[in-house]
Order: structure tokens, then sequence, then C-alpha cells
């Protein structure tokens, strides 16, 4: 930077002036003169990423990670601007710190130690689940979960979508919703590369084809005329061209590679699988260690064995390598108390008809003790479903958690309901 008449005035671009940096305990209190502490930091922005994040490197002779411990709820605030320019900050934001690394002794009374921090919304996105159906466009859901899920107040530049889409979200991350939302979203121009970032400005959901549209901020022109372009020559469109080839050439390289990748790891896999599953059978169980259950522990054997109820499991070389437990209905369940009354009706219903326990098996647990377990008794139960003549669907009474939900959607079920505390999904024939 220099001066003239006393104003600071831009030398390089790439200059900036830092106007506030300052750590802030979760408790409000400020670190004495923080910002003559920092010998550097980064700030991480991509239009490939959902947050900002970044890493400040501290030279400390007051030991603040004792006297101002850093609990992982303490915030980091960082103001720059453009000298010369009075116009609103460059940057202007609050971030949360998230972990201390790399602290060392420097010398007598002194250490180093690095500060990473990151979005606000980021810890957020670890803290809170999304569990609702939207029906509305992708650009305003996306808003929606911004604001109402993750808080967030910054600015958001939104490049509209087209058509309107019913979403059911079961249970997950924000981000992790988000991305599903960013797939499925074509824009009204009918482009289908949208991307989710944030950068110094706020978050963006916008097409390639949107970025690519945006007018110029400066304009650079060439000192030596050498380098000026012919008569005639379009070195806009020639720019496009080569940025265009640049990228075809990336996806196709990016694509083999990822096919190549996946191949490897499905082959593996199945001859993983295969090694033990073909000896594997289907065997109904009299009682099963309800200890072991992850999600139903509290029903016991009683439970699971009465009103026509059964367990079946997967059984290899005498030993049961995964269990499900089932409940015979007339109609879908959406709490444990409804699974008790809508088996133990239907159970009375077939007492008095055919003996046949109701028309829809209900797994309302199920658990695996080796890799491939769940996936097999599944394609099991299915098969015993199909050959049944008089069940005709089979559906899950599956807990609210991202687990479960990806298990289910793994094994190519259904979501048809999302509940209070439960979630169903259906297997289809």
């Amino acid at each position: 930077m220099s001066t003239n008449n006393g104003r600071e005035t831009l030398e390089q671009a790439g200059a900036y002036r830092i106007d506030e940096l300052e750590l802030i305990s979760s408790s409000g209190v400020r670190a004495d003169k923080f910002a003559k502490k920092v010998m550097s930091f980064q700030i991480h922005e991509s239009i490939f990423t959902s947050n900002i994040s970044g890493g400040i490197i501290v030279t400390d002779t007051d030991n603040l990670p004792m006297n101002m411990p850093i609990t992982g709820q303490d915030y980091v605030k960082i103001k720059l601007s453009t000298p010369g320019i009075e116009e609103k900050p460059i940057f202007d934001h609050v971030f949360c710190v998230n972990q201390l690394v790399n602290r060392n002794d420097i010398s007598t009374g002194a250490q180093g130690y690095t500060l990473l921090f990151e979005s606000p919304e980021t810890l957020l996105n670890e803290r809170v689940k999304v569990k609702r159906s939207y029906t509305d466009t992708t650009s305003n859901i996306i808003e929606s979960v911004l604001r109402n899920n993750l808080k967030s107040q910054k600015d958001i530049i939104l490049e509209e979508t087209n058509g309107v889409r019913k979403f059911v979200c079961p249970y997950l991350k924000p981000y992790t919703f988000l991305k599903h939302l960013k797939r499925e979203s074509i824009s009204k121009g009918g482009s289908p590369n949208y991307l989710f970032f944030e950068n110094s400005r706020g978050y963006s959901f916008v097409t390639t084809d949107y970025l690519y549209e945006q007018p110029r901020k400066i304009d650079l022109q060439p000192s030596d005329k050498v380098l000026l372009p012919h008569s005639g020559r379009n070195v806009e469109q020639d720019l496009k061209n080569i940025i265009s080839e640049m990228r075809k050439k990336k996806i196709k390289t990016r694509i083999k590679a990822r096919i190549r990748k996946n191949k490897q790891i499905i082959n593996k896999r199945l001859n993983n699988f295969f090694d033990w599953v073909k000896g594997a059978e289907l065997v109904s169980l009299n009682e099963c260690n309800t200890n072991e259950d992850p999600v139903r522990s509290e029903l016991d054997n009683d439970f699971r064995t009465s009103y026509g109820r059964k367990i079946y499991g997967v059984k290899y070389k005498n030993e049961i390598h995964a269990i499900m437990c089932f409940a015979f209905t007339n109609h879908i369940p959406k709490t444990v108390k409804e699974l008790d009354d809508f088996s133990k009706d239907a159970f009375l219903q077939s007492a008095l008809r055919d003996q046949k326990v109701g028309q829809i098996a209900i797994a309302y647990t199920v658990w695996s003790k080796k890799k491939g377990g769940g996936k097999l008794i599944v394609k099991e139960v299915f098969k015993m479903i199909k050959k049944s003549n008089h069940l005709n669907r089979l559906v899950t009474l599956s807990p609210l958690t991202e687990m479960a939900t990806k298990f289910h959607l793994r094994n190519k079920a259904k979501l048809i309901s999302v509940n209070e505390t439960t979630q169903n999904f259906e297997y289809i024939k």
C-alpha cells in the first residue's frame, strides 16, 4: 500500500487491509491484542464446497489456550477491505473456531499454534436434522432449509428452478439434504448443472451457465501491442472454447477413473459377499438375544413371538449372522403401540377365518453380525413374502435415524411415510 494525500491507495491486485481480527470466547470475552499475535491466516472458499473455512497461525506469549480456554464454541471475527476504496468491506464474517492444532513451544514463554475455523452454519449442520416433507421448487426449499434449519442470515443468490416437486426428507443433515436437492434441480433455462457454495458474499445456488453469463468486473488490456489479438479474432469466444474443452477432458478423465474404481470395489464386495452367503439359509427362530438389538432392545422374546409374530435369522455354518423381527398386520403402524394393537387384531381375525395372519409383513427391527448379513436377510425375506399366498406387502417400522434411512434406501426400499418418531419404508415387489 502507499498513500496519496493521506489516503491509502491500491498498489497491486489482491492487496487488502485488515480492519478487524478478533478472537471472542463463548462467554463474549475478547482476547487482548489478538491481531498482533497473528502471523498469517488463510481463508478457503470454493464453488465446490458448502462453506467457508480457514486457519490462523498464532504466536502467543499470553498462553491464551490456558487463560481463555478454546472450547469449540469460540468465534473469530474477520473484516477486510481494499485500500483506497471507501465502500463496504470485501470480507466481513464471523466464524466458529472448531479446533486448535499444531501447538508447539517456539521459545521461552512463547508458543505457536493454528486455530481452524469454519462458518457457524457448518457447526449447526452437525447438530440438527431435517425431518419433514416439502412441495415446492427446489430453489425455495433450499432457501427454507438455510433460513429455518441452519438459521443463516446471510445473503442468498438463488437461480430459480423449474417446476414444483415433492420431497420427503427422512431425518438428514441439512447439507446432505441440500446436496440431494442440487442433484434433482433443473433451471428454468434447462440447465441441470447446479452448484451450491458459500463465498464472501453469502450463499449461492446457481448453475454454471449462470456463472458464465455474469458480466466482467474488470477489463484487462495488454500493454504490449504484440499481444493484441489479430483483427477479426474473437478472443472471448476462444477462451470459452478452451474452457469448455478442458472441462470435457477433465470430466471424461474423472468418469473413467470413477468407473474403474467402482468396478474394483463392486467386484471385491461381490467376491467377499458370495464367499459366505452361498450356503446361508433363512430360518425361523424361537428366540434371539434382545440385548444385541440396536433398534428395539426393550422388546422381549415374548413380544416377538406372540400373536403370530416371527423372528427370522440368516444361518450359516450353525451360526446366526443376521436377524429380522416381524409382526403381521392389515394396516401400517406408525408406533410400536399401533404395531402391537394391529398385529393382535390381525391374529384374532385369522383365528376366526383361515389362520393366515395379516396381509402386511411389518419388519420392526433388523441387525447384522456379519458384513452383508443385513442385505441378505432383506433379500431372503422378500423372496419368502413373494411366495406367500396371503402376504402382499413388506413394510418397515423404522426409527428416525440416518443409519436406518441409508440402510433401507441402499436396499432399494421406498420411503412412504415420515411420522413423529418413526418412518415407514416399503419393499416393492
